[in-house]
């Protein structure tokens, strides 16, 4: 697959308050813990440089990705770390805003574009994220952004221009990359398109039930 000179944001420095105090980024499915899972399709689709944000949960994280790394070298696969900066947000109690500005400022060197994902979306794919890019290269003129928008619905993840993310971060006022947007009106494009995997995310356990996972979760070995 053609590399997409596309950088990546993964946000996933959250308590998982909702889901009872659990890192939803260590959650399985399908036979991988979600992060395994995003940062493998980001791999396929070669995306990077890949920044993760962490916070909340960061030690149990990190020695998953160390983990994971080692076994996927044995497998003779792309190591999940490669081309991965790990940042710690020391108050993640903040809230998301304040991830996104550190993700977006470890990207301070580079010049690409950069996709902006939750660490907790399960259905996400790498087939989903390549229709993400794709849109985004088809995006109307003028657009610094695109969202996917499906049965009226904003989804995620989000690609952003670099010219877009060097504003952003000469605006010291948002708290959250929504308010952002909101005074930026005519720099979003809405992707409108079909695909539920752009809204399904894993907030609480009613949320993993919808997915057949067993909501009673386990703290990670």
């Amino acid at each position: 697959m053609k590399k997409a000179n596309i950088a990546a944001v993964i946000l996933a420095a959250g308590s998982g308050s909702r889901m009872g105090g659990y890192p939803k980024p260590l959650i399985g499915f399908q036979g991988k813990p979600l992060l395994g899972r995003l940062l493998h399709a980001m791999h396929e689709v070669k995306l990077g440089p890949i920044v993760l944000v962490l916070g909340y949960y960061a030690n149990a994280i990190a020695a998953y990705l160390q983990e994971q790394a080692q076994e996927d070298a044995r497998l003779g696969m792309q190591p999940i770390t490669d081309q991965l900066k790990i940042v710690i947000n020391p108050k993640p109690e903040t809230g998301q805003g304040s991830s996104l500005r550190l993700g977006l400022l470890a990207l301070a060197e580079q010049t690409q574009d950069v996709l902006i994902a939750l660490a907790d979306q399960a259905l996400i794919q790498a087939i989903d994220l390549q229709a993400l890019v794709g849109a985004y290269h088809q995006r109307p003129a003028g657009a610094g952004a695109i969202r996917p928008w499906v049965d009226g619905k904003p989804g995620n993840p989000i690609i952003i221009s670099n010219n877009t993310r060097q504003a952003m971060l000469r605006d010291p006022h948002w708290i959250e990359g929504k308010d952002w947007f909101k005074t930026q009106a005519t720099v979003m494009h809405r992707w409108e398109n079909k695909n539920q995997h752009y809204l399904v995310d894993l907030d609480t356990q009613d949320d993993l039930k919808r997915l057949g996972l067993n909501p009673s979760l386990s703290w990670p070995t």
